[in-house]
């Protein structure tokens, strides 16, 4: 409300990221905003990553949408840690080598740039 301090190393480490775009923020309505964006605070970046999950349309949609209208540093990174799979690696089961073919078939679906597969091993 008083202004940016004169040197950017003289005041809170955690607001040095917006340093750069300190021209461009204003309060609306006693919403920190900047430029048309609204300024997300530490407090409730977990709510919004939370509300941002349940739209899942894909990483890089969500990261496109929501960047739109919504701001804190480091946002598409937090989208991206929210929104990626935890797969854990399945461990591997030996099994016999089938004497003839299609004794054993494997099958799995999987999807390359837009176009979804379905993979069958024999």
């Amino acid at each position: 409300m008083k202004g940016w301090p004169v040197k950017k190393h003289s005041w809170d480490r955690k607001l040095h990221s917006y340093w750069p775009m300190r021209q461009d923020i204003s309060i609306r309505n006693d919403i920190v905003m900047v430029g048309d964006k609204i300024i997300i605070p530490q407090s409730f970046r977990r709510v919004i990553l939370e509300k941002l999950h349940l739209a899942h349309q894909g990483v890089q949609h969500t990261k496109a949408k929501a960047s739109k209208v919504l701001y804190w540093p480091g946002m598409a990174r937090d989208i991206e840690t929210m929104l990626q799979p935890k797969h854990q690696p399945e461990p591997l089961i030996p099994h016999q080598v089938p004497e003839l073919p299609w004794m054993k078939v494997g099958a799995d679906i999987f999807e390359l740039n837009g176009q979804s597969y379905l993979l069958l091993v024999t």
